[in-house]
């Protein structure tokens, strides 16, 4: 299922997920929150971003070589954000590009 997200003032977004737990459509459990998700998904790309182009930039400084980083996270059906298995297996891609 599709579900609609306010992703700032001026964009919504479609999100993709099965619709149990954090994305439920039952009266019987909590309402859907798919806003808080692709919120969680957003601060994760930029804290995994960072760590990577910190961490792994340190290496390359002063060397004069480049690298390119790419990950994608996905949200479950419970809201969890999690770092993919590949960068194709994502919702949200990211390149981290360092020394360009």
């Amino acid at each position: 299922m599709f579900y609609a997200t306010q992703l700032d003032k001026d964009t919504r977004i479609l999100i993709e997920a099965d619709a149990t737990g954090a994305f439920t459509k039952s009266d019987l459990e909590d309402r859907p929150d798919p806003e808080t998700a692709v919120q969680n998904a957003i601060k994760t790309v930029g804290k995994v971003g960072a760590a990577l182009a910190q961490q792994v930039g340190a290496q390359f400084e002063g060397t004069g070589c480049a690298f390119e980083v790419t990950f994608s996270v996905k949200v479950d059906s419970y809201g969890a954000v999690m770092v993919a298995t590949s960068p194709e297996a994502g919702q949200i891609k990211c390149a981290v590009i360092y020394g360009q």
